[in-house]
């Protein structure tokens, strides 16, 4: 079992303006706006405004290609806007162009030399392709330029994280909490180091990231996975049925850690097999469930229906050696 992996390389472009995560755009309601500003922009074509908002909306929805057309065209209109610039480079990211994303940030330092977010936005490309020594000197130019930008020390932090400098990581991770008390990825990040580290202070973080954002499964999970490697159970399970009851009821790694605890530390393997069955409902390739779900059923001595679960187990991941030891187990018991 693994504490959620948290994608860094991918979110760090996305994440450092703090935004709202709590907002979402269905399907339907994203047609709908970008339809209603499409009828604007045609009685004002010229309206930048209006073509980043779509541009936005069309980035929500991963079509980068369409937000890169419009940003295109407003930075015509308006090339003096610093955050066309931005809004360009990680469109282009998006669609996988971390070239031409470098392009448009680099005209933007040319026009706006003195511009920490410039130097910031360079950074996290830089970063996205793990150039740490470039990324560093970015983000030390804009720190000389504006010290009281948190996005600098969540960056420098990732660095050092990524360079195993866990020490460091964790000093500018807190400098950007200190900056930005809502900085919800920050908190996340101290709280996994800490909690790798085994220190209680790893609640402390989760904690003000679930503050942040009380919907966030993630904070959750990952709250609740450092109690159960604390072996406090029940707390453990109060996160998880906070996430399964409250948040997301699809969220399979929960019921796979509730059915995990019931499996191995109360022994209670029906109530397991009822979690791991509620994983493999939302996630049909859980081998590790189906391989659980086959253990509870051999130490309940149903051993045809252990047999079905590690064979559906090694169905997924033919190698994997616990289902394997566990159908040789049973071929004894015959």
């Amino acid at each position: 079992m693994k504490l959620l992996v948290f994608f860094l390389t991918f979110i760090i472009f996305f994440s450092c303006n703090a935004p709202d995560n709590n907002q979402s755009i269905t399907s339907s309601d994203s047609i709908a706006t970008v339809e209603s500003i499409t009828d604007k922009i045609r009685k004002d074509p010229k309206n930048t405004s209006l073509l980043i908002q779509r541009a936005k909306l069309f980035s929500q929805n991963n079509q980068p290609e369409n937000a890169i057309n419009d940003l295109v065209v407003a930075i015509s209109i308006d090339s003096l806007n610093p955050q066309i610039y931005y809004d360009l480079s990680e469109a282009y990211i998006k669609a996988a162009k971390s070239s031409k994303s470098k392009e448009w940030l680099e005209k933007a330092l040319k026009l706006f030399p003195d511009s920490a977010d410039v130097h910031i936005k360079l950074a996290q490309l830089h970063l996205f392709v793990k150039e740490y020594v470039k990324s560093m000197q970015y983000l030390a130019k804009a720190e000389e330029l504006n010290n009281n930008k948190a996005e600098i020390y969540f960056l420098k932090g990732i660095i050092y994280k990524e360079m195993i400098d866990t020490t460091k990581a964790l000093e500018n991770f807190q400098i950007a909490t200190t900056l930005n008390p809502d900085y919800y990825d920050a908190y996340i990040l101290l709280g996994n180091i800490l909690s790798a580290r085994k220190d209680s202070n790893a609640v402390y973080f989760y904690k003000n990231a679930i503050n942040v954002i009380p919907t966030s499964p993630e904070a959750h999970y990952n709250l609740g996975y450092y109690y159960q490697n604390s072996n406090n159970f029940e707390k453990a399970i109060n996160e998880y049925y906070t996430i399964v009851n409250d948040i997301d009821s699809t969220y399979f790694q929960a019921y796979f850690n509730i059915g995990y605890i019931n499996m191995n530390f109360k022994n209670d393997y029906k109530s397991a097999i009822s979690f791991f069955t509620k994983a493999i409902n939302h996630r049909s390739n859980y081998y590790e469930a189906f391989h659980n779900r086959g253990f509870c059923y051999e130490q309940l001595k149903n051993f045809s229906e252990a047999k079905n679960n590690y064979e559906s187990a090694l169905a997924i991941f033919p190698n994997y050696e616990l289902s394997i030891l566990g159908l040789n187990r049973i071929d004894k018991y015959k």
